[in-house]
Protein backbone atom coordinates (compact mmCIF):
# COMPACT_ATOMS: atom_id res chain seq x y z
CA UNK A 1 0.00 0.00 0.00
CA UNK A 2 2.86 2.37 0.81
CA UNK A 3 4.30 2.02 -2.67
CA UNK A 4 0.92 2.68 -4.25
CA UNK A 5 0.52 5.87 -2.21
CA UNK A 6 3.92 7.15 -3.31
CA UNK A 7 3.21 6.23 -6.93
CA UNK A 8 -0.15 8.02 -6.70
CA UNK A 9 1.61 11.16 -5.46
CA UNK A 10 3.92 11.02 -8.47
CA UNK A 11 0.97 10.53 -10.82
CA UNK A 12 -0.92 13.45 -9.29
CA UNK A 13 1.94 15.95 -9.37
CA UNK A 14 3.21 15.18 -12.86
CA UNK A 15 -0.34 15.23 -14.27
CA UNK A 16 0.35 18.88 -15.11
CA UNK A 17 1.77 17.44 -18.33
CA UNK A 18 -1.76 17.03 -19.66
CA UNK A 19 -1.79 20.80 -20.04
CA UNK A 20 1.55 20.89 -21.88
CA UNK A 21 3.20 17.55 -22.46
CA UNK A 22 6.72 18.91 -21.84
CA UNK A 23 5.67 19.45 -18.22
CA UNK A 24 5.72 15.68 -17.72
CA UNK A 25 9.52 15.91 -17.91
CA UNK A 26 10.14 19.34 -16.40
CA UNK A 27 7.78 21.01 -13.94
CA UNK A 28 6.01 17.74 -13.19
CA UNK A 29 9.33 16.01 -12.59
CA UNK A 30 10.44 18.56 -10.02
CA UNK A 31 7.16 18.67 -8.16
CA UNK A 32 6.77 14.87 -8.20
CA UNK A 33 10.19 14.39 -6.58
CA UNK A 34 9.36 17.06 -3.99
CA UNK A 35 5.97 15.47 -3.33
CA UNK A 36 7.53 12.05 -2.83
CA UNK A 37 9.97 13.57 -0.34
CA UNK A 38 7.09 15.09 1.63
CA UNK A 39 5.15 11.83 1.49
CA UNK A 40 8.08 9.84 2.85
CA UNK A 41 8.44 12.28 5.73
CA UNK A 42 4.75 11.90 6.59
CA UNK A 43 4.51 8.13 6.23
CA UNK A 44 7.77 7.23 7.97
CA UNK A 45 8.42 10.10 10.38
CA UNK A 46 8.66 7.64 13.28
CA UNK A 47 11.52 5.61 11.77
CA UNK A 48 13.60 8.37 10.22
CA UNK A 49 17.38 8.45 10.64
CA UNK A 50 19.65 11.45 10.00
CA UNK A 51 20.40 10.29 6.44
CA UNK A 52 16.77 9.67 5.50
CA UNK A 53 15.64 12.95 7.07
CA UNK A 54 18.22 14.94 5.14
CA UNK A 55 17.61 12.96 1.93
CA UNK A 56 13.87 13.67 2.04
CA UNK A 57 14.58 17.35 2.63
CA UNK A 58 16.94 17.28 -0.35
CA UNK A 59 14.23 15.73 -2.52
CA UNK A 60 11.92 18.57 -1.51
CA UNK A 61 14.52 21.32 -2.03
CA UNK A 62 15.62 19.86 -5.35
CA UNK A 63 12.08 19.38 -6.66
CA UNK A 64 10.69 22.75 -5.56
CA UNK A 65 13.78 24.57 -6.85
CA UNK A 66 13.61 22.83 -10.21
CA UNK A 67 9.86 23.15 -10.70
CA UNK A 68 9.79 26.73 -9.42
CA UNK A 69 12.76 27.75 -11.55
CA UNK A 70 11.13 26.38 -14.70
CA UNK A 71 7.80 28.05 -13.96
CA UNK A 72 9.39 31.43 -13.23
CA UNK A 73 11.52 31.18 -16.38
CA UNK A 74 8.45 30.51 -18.48
CA UNK A 75 6.50 33.39 -16.94
CA UNK A 76 9.31 35.94 -17.23
CA UNK A 77 11.24 34.96 -20.35
CA UNK A 78 9.66 35.98 -23.65
CA UNK A 79 12.54 34.36 -25.54
CA UNK A 80 11.95 31.04 -23.80
CA UNK A 81 8.23 31.18 -24.54
CA UNK A 82 9.06 31.77 -28.20
CA UNK A 83 11.24 28.66 -28.23
CA UNK A 84 8.59 26.68 -26.38
CA UNK A 85 5.71 27.69 -28.65
CA UNK A 86 6.20 24.87 -31.22
CA UNK A 87 6.16 22.34 -28.37
CA UNK A 88 3.00 23.88 -26.95
CA UNK A 89 1.33 23.67 -30.36
CA UNK A 90 2.46 20.06 -30.73
CA UNK A 91 1.01 19.23 -27.32
CA UNK A 92 -2.48 19.96 -28.62
CA UNK A 93 -2.13 17.34 -31.34
CA UNK A 94 -0.82 14.49 -29.17
CA UNK A 95 -3.38 11.72 -28.73
CA UNK A 96 -4.78 11.22 -25.19
CA UNK A 97 -3.55 7.64 -25.13
CA UNK A 98 0.01 8.77 -25.83
CA UNK A 99 -0.17 11.36 -23.08
CA UNK A 100 -1.44 8.77 -20.62
CA UNK A 101 1.43 6.44 -21.54
CA UNK A 102 3.97 9.24 -20.99
CA UNK A 103 2.28 10.24 -17.73
CA UNK A 104 2.34 6.74 -16.24
CA UNK A 105 5.89 6.06 -17.46
CA UNK A 106 7.19 9.27 -15.91
CA UNK A 107 5.45 8.64 -12.59
CA UNK A 108 6.95 5.15 -12.40
CA UNK A 109 10.39 6.54 -13.25
CA UNK A 110 10.19 9.19 -10.51
CA UNK A 111 9.05 6.54 -8.03
CA UNK A 112 12.01 4.33 -8.96
CA UNK A 113 14.48 7.20 -8.68
CA UNK A 114 13.59 7.65 -5.02
CA UNK A 115 12.91 3.95 -4.33
CA UNK A 116 16.07 3.07 -2.33
CA UNK A 117 14.96 5.34 0.51
CA UNK A 118 11.40 4.06 0.24
CA UNK A 119 12.60 0.46 0.52
CA UNK A 120 14.85 1.28 3.44
CA UNK A 121 12.16 3.14 5.37
CA UNK A 122 9.59 0.43 4.66
CA UNK A 123 12.03 -2.25 5.82
CA UNK A 124 12.83 -0.30 9.01
CA UNK A 125 9.12 0.19 9.76
CA UNK A 126 8.50 -3.54 9.28
CA UNK A 127 11.36 -4.46 11.62
CA UNK A 128 10.08 -2.11 14.32
CA UNK A 129 6.56 -3.50 14.00
CA UNK A 130 7.97 -7.02 14.39
CA UNK A 131 9.61 -6.08 17.69
CA UNK A 132 13.04 -4.70 16.81
CA UNK A 133 14.45 -2.80 19.78
CA UNK A 134 15.96 0.07 17.81
CA UNK A 135 16.38 1.60 14.38
CA UNK A 136 19.56 0.45 12.63
CA UNK A 137 22.17 3.23 12.33
CA UNK A 138 23.03 4.73 8.96
CA UNK A 139 25.80 2.93 7.08
CA UNK A 140 28.89 4.49 5.52
CA UNK A 141 27.37 3.89 2.08
CA UNK A 142 24.29 5.86 3.14
CA UNK A 143 26.40 8.85 4.19
CA UNK A 144 28.45 8.68 0.98
CA UNK A 145 25.28 8.67 -1.09
CA UNK A 146 23.93 11.62 0.88
CA UNK A 147 27.11 13.64 0.27
CA UNK A 148 26.83 12.90 -3.45
CA UNK A 149 23.19 14.02 -3.45
CA UNK A 150 24.13 17.31 -1.77
CA UNK A 151 26.88 17.77 -4.35
CA UNK A 152 24.35 17.17 -7.12
CA UNK A 153 21.95 19.83 -5.79
CA UNK A 154 24.76 22.38 -5.37
CA UNK A 155 26.17 21.58 -8.81
CA UNK A 156 22.81 22.13 -10.46
CA UNK A 157 22.29 25.45 -8.69
CA UNK A 158 25.76 26.62 -9.72
CA UNK A 159 25.29 25.39 -13.29
CA UNK A 160 21.95 27.19 -13.64
CA UNK A 161 23.49 30.42 -12.37
CA UNK A 162 26.41 30.14 -14.79
CA UNK A 163 24.06 29.20 -17.62
CA UNK A 164 22.04 32.38 -17.09
CA UNK A 165 25.23 34.42 -17.30
CA UNK A 166 26.46 32.50 -20.35
CA UNK A 167 23.22 33.08 -22.26
CA UNK A 168 23.97 36.80 -22.24
CA UNK A 169 27.19 36.21 -24.14
CA UNK A 170 27.59 35.65 -27.86
CA UNK A 171 28.99 32.14 -27.46
CA UNK A 172 27.64 30.47 -24.30
CA UNK A 173 29.75 27.68 -22.86
CA UNK A 174 28.22 24.34 -23.81
CA UNK A 175 29.73 22.52 -20.84
CA UNK A 176 27.45 24.46 -18.51
CA UNK A 177 24.44 22.76 -20.04
CA UNK A 178 26.15 19.41 -19.56
CA UNK A 179 26.71 20.20 -15.87
CA UNK A 180 23.04 21.11 -15.44
CA UNK A 181 21.77 17.92 -17.02
CA UNK A 182 24.31 15.66 -15.31
CA UNK A 183 23.45 17.13 -11.92
CA UNK A 184 19.76 16.39 -12.57
CA UNK A 185 20.69 12.74 -12.94
CA UNK A 186 23.20 12.78 -10.08
CA UNK A 187 20.88 14.26 -7.46
CA UNK A 188 18.23 11.54 -7.60
CA UNK A 189 20.21 8.57 -8.87
CA UNK A 190 22.82 8.94 -6.14
CA UNK A 191 20.12 7.64 -3.83
CA UNK A 192 21.01 4.23 -5.25
CA UNK A 193 24.59 4.73 -4.08
CA UNK A 194 23.34 5.52 -0.58
CA UNK A 195 22.57 1.92 0.19
CA UNK A 196 22.54 -0.91 -2.36
CA UNK A 197 21.64 -3.30 0.45
CA UNK A 198 18.35 -1.49 0.92
CA UNK A 199 17.29 -2.56 -2.56
CA UNK A 200 17.13 -6.13 -1.27
CA UNK A 201 13.88 -5.07 0.37
CA UNK A 202 12.35 -4.92 -3.10
CA UNK A 203 13.35 -8.54 -3.65
CA UNK A 204 11.89 -9.62 -0.30
CA UNK A 205 8.69 -7.69 -1.02
CA UNK A 206 8.24 -9.41 -4.37
CA UNK A 207 9.15 -12.82 -2.94
CA UNK A 208 6.66 -12.44 -0.11
CA UNK A 209 3.97 -11.27 -2.50
CA UNK A 210 4.32 -14.21 -4.87
CA UNK A 211 4.71 -16.76 -2.09
CA UNK A 212 1.37 -15.75 -0.63
CA UNK A 213 2.58 -13.69 2.35
CA UNK A 214 2.36 -10.24 0.84
CA UNK A 215 3.78 -7.40 2.95
CA UNK A 216 1.42 -4.89 1.28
Amino acid sequence: MTYLIILAVGLLLCAVGFWRYVYFFSVGYGFAVAGIGITLLILFHAVMTPVTWIACILFIVYGVRLGGYLMIREMKSAAYNKILKPENDRSKSIAPGVKIAIWVSCAILYFLQTSPFTFRLENTANLISEGAAMIAPDTAAAWIGLVLMIAGVLLEIAADMQKNVAKKRTHPALWIRDCTESSDVRTTWESFCSGPAYLSQAFHTCRGHFSGSSPF
